[in-house]
């Protein structure tokens, strides 16, 4: 996990409150994890009021991209901009593996890394799909 460029945590159960930003830095780390083929800038998250509205907005190639995601009761994270983030990556050739052994941490792996973790450690990989 030291590694952000090729490893991201993804929880469903988030605290998603007005100062933690926790939309604002997911779409950081999205970036981050993306080995420089997603780069977003202008990455802001607001806050209407306390309860929401929330208003996500980011840049990517000169475009802005505006999302709102919806507050759940018991603080589930909005499916819509996970979705969102991991097609973002998806059309950059980008596709996130998980392992059971990995809890909620998914990795960004060449073919090379994923043989290597399952020859030496037996892991089994699955692709972190779009819900």
């Amino acid at each position: 996990m030291k590694d952000k460029s090729k490893a991201i945590e993804i929880y469903g159960e988030i605290l998603d409150t007005e100062d933690n930003k926790f939309y604002a830095k997911l779409v950081k780390n999205f970036g981050l994890v993306s080995g420089g083929k997603f780069n977003p800038t202008n990455i802001n998250e607001d806050w209407k009021t306390k309860e929401g509205p929330i208003v996500l907005t980011y840049d990517i190639n000169g475009q802005e991209v505006k999302m709102h995601p919806q507050l759940t009761q018991g603080s589930w994270l909005d499916y819509k901009i996970l979705n969102h983030l991991l097609k973002e990556l998806e059309d950059r050739g980008i596709i996130l593996k998980t392992a059971p052994k990995l809890g909620s941490v998914n990795l960004r792996l060449s073919k090379e890394e994923e043989q290597l973790l399952k020859d030496k450690f037996g892991w089994e990989f699955t692709i972190k799909n779009r819900d």
